[in-house]
């Protein structure tokens, strides 16, 4: 543990021996920086316990997931010729909505998706307009991960503004908060997902503990930069939106649903610290 501070050696080991398959990959300069921000023994014993809950998706679920994806899709009997897969990006940077409609194709495929080929697919959201107009008629709008459904509910207005209702339009996830989810129903969206879960604080504790781990994360958070070239951390405390996730895919793209304790790159100070996960997104 070459990386590892003789105050935080300890701890470290702890966590590592309690958690293997989450630190698996994990970068031992990644794990006391981690600490670097758990000083108290509630702020640790917090980390401690939202490792517990982190669900890191290995490919071989996912790879089930998609296929449970691709045979909803299927089951919905829209002639290919009329439906669309759209991602639900929104800008030109990559983003795992693309991923994941890539990764749908062989699923799709195996399922015996009628007219494969008739299939259309775009990489962005903004291209349901000119789809609509070229006699598409059912869409279904592909993400990896939903928290608040902020952005979903965004775009299902979209939709509704440009088809006036005479067409279809369901989201697809591979995994989602469960509040997210009830945003979504609230406006009249319809979804599919086969991996749902509760907040990691809100959802896990007491209603007498939960206000208190939360002032435990908000002081976590104090010691991370209010700001990243634009992005602030004030958006995305305890997740942006409050999602509370404690969910990555392995290897991949951590959503900023997730707290941002596991992924915001600068301390208070201003200063790099590194990160458990990776997160890359405009602007940051």
């Amino acid at each position: 543990m070459g990386e590892i501070s003789r105050k935080n050696f300890k701890r470290a080991s702890e966590l590592i021996r309690k958690h293997p398959s989450f630190f698996e990959d994990v970068k031992e300069k990644a794990l006391n920086d981690l600490l670097d921000r758990c000083e108290t023994d509630d702020k640790y014993q917090l980390i401690d316990e939202l490792i517990g809950q982190f669900y890191l998706m290995e490919h071989d679920i996912y790879g089930l997931i998609l296929t449970d994806l691709a045979k909803h899709i299927v089951g919905r009997g829209f002639p290919a010729n009329e439906t669309a897969l759209l991602a639900l990006a929104h800008d030109s940077r990559p983003d795992s909505s693309e991923t994941v409609i890539r990764d749908l194709y062989i699923p799709l495929f195996n399922e015996n998706y009628p007219d494969l080929h008739q299939l259309e697919t775009r990489n962005k959201f903004g291209k349901l307009h000119e789809l609509y107009r070229a006699s598409r008629q059912h869409f279904f709008v592909v993400d990896e991960f939903l928290g608040s459904g902020k952005t979903a509910k965004i775009a299902y207005k979209d939709f509704l503004n440009e088809t006036k209702g005479n067409a279809t339009l369901e989201f697809i996830y591979v995994a989602g908060m469960k509040e997210g989810f009830e945003n979504l129903k609230s406006v009249g969206a319809s979804f599919y997902c086969p991996w749902i879960m509760e907040k990691a604080i809100s959802g896990h504790y007491s209603t007498d503990e939960v206000q208190n781990k939360k002032d435990i994360m908000l002081s976590i958070e104090t010691t991370l930069a209010p700001e990243i070239n634009q992005v602030k951390l004030s958006d995305n405390s305890m997740g942006y939106g409050d999602a509370q996730a404690v969910y990555c895919m392995r290897n991949s793209n951590i959503p900023n649903s997730t707290f941002p304790v596991f992924w915001w790159y600068k301390d208070v100070l201003g200063k790099d610290i590194s990160t458990i996960f990776f997160r890359m997104q405009n602007g940051f």
